[in-house]
């Protein structure tokens, strides 16, 4: 796609929160202030570089898939457990495909027809995980000084993700009130659509109503659970995320995520 077709992206649909859609268009036009925005501003030296890695010129390519100090790798490969725990593969990330997030889509495998709860729920993950190692990294950097010693830890990044994906699903489930929202209101269906990947135990069980989307009054989280002591404990829910719970099973024929960025 060309750049106008991915920047008018940035606003199609109601995948994206305001602050990501910010993020998203800044890093478009090349609006953060690192690398080479300090090139003349007398401060090459300390801040043209990557603190943590020495790498010459620091790049937002640098920040989401190779710097050491963005949590960029605990991130990406949470986000992946957590995507394939609906049983399709994880497409590898890339600036390419974070920028163009919201023309990215999920079909059927005769790619006849979109999914789109699923590009819905992978529009989600990329974004939000991309924005959340920018926050990362800005705290290590500015807010800690890059102190070698403040670096973030795995399960602090982790319980991070969890909050954030948790308040996209309540937030969610909050928009689909069209007496409060009107025309403005999600569409609850998708919502469902989306949202539901990730609790097939719970809805199979029963566990949750009919209306678990619309009724507040029922409590959804996805997120670790804590485990009770002795041999016969259930597996926690991070467990199931990751991938590692032995009722997990894959659809037959898995979609396919689409590695191009459609206009």
């Amino acid at each position: 796609p060309t750049t106008p077709q991915i920047w008018l992206s940035l606003n199609k649909g109601k995948n994206m929160t305001r602050r990501v859609q910010s993020f998203l268009w800044k890093s478009i036009h090349k609006g953060h202030k690192i690398g080479h925005f300090w090139k003349y501003t007398g401060l090459a030296d300390t801040h043209m570089l990557c603190a943590q890695c020495r790498v010459p010129t620091e790049s937002l390519d640098h920040i989401l898939f190779e710097g050491s100090a963005s949590g960029q790798d605990t991130i990406w490969e949470f986000a992946k457990q957590i995507w394939t725990t609906i049983g399709l593969s994880w497409p590898r990330p890339h600036m390419g495909l974070i920028l163009g997030t919201n023309l990215v889509s999920v079909y059927t495998p005769d790619r006849k027809k979109e999914l789109t709860g699923h590009s819905r729920l992978l529009r989600i993950i990329l974004s939000e995980s991309a924005y959340l190692i920018w926050l990362v990294g800005c705290k290590w950097r500015v807010g800690d000084e890059h102190d070698p010693h403040k670096f973030p830890k795995k399960e602090t990044i982790e319980d991070r993700w969890l909050f954030i994906l948790n308040k996209r699903l309540h937030y969610d489930r909050i928009l689909t009130d069209r007496k409060s929202y009107g025309e403005k209101a999600l569409n609850a269906k998708l919502v469902e659509r989306t949202w539901a990947l990730l609790f097939k135990t719970e809805l199979s069980s029963g566990d949750y109503p009919l209306d678990w989307i619309t009724n507040l009054g029922v409590l959804v989280s996805i997120g670790r659970a804590r485990r009770p002591p002795g041999r016969n404990r259930q597996p926690s829910r991070m467990t199931q995320l990751s991938g590692h719970h032995p009722s997990r099973h894959l659809v037959p024929n898995p979609p396919r995520v689409s590695h191009c960025l459609l206009p």
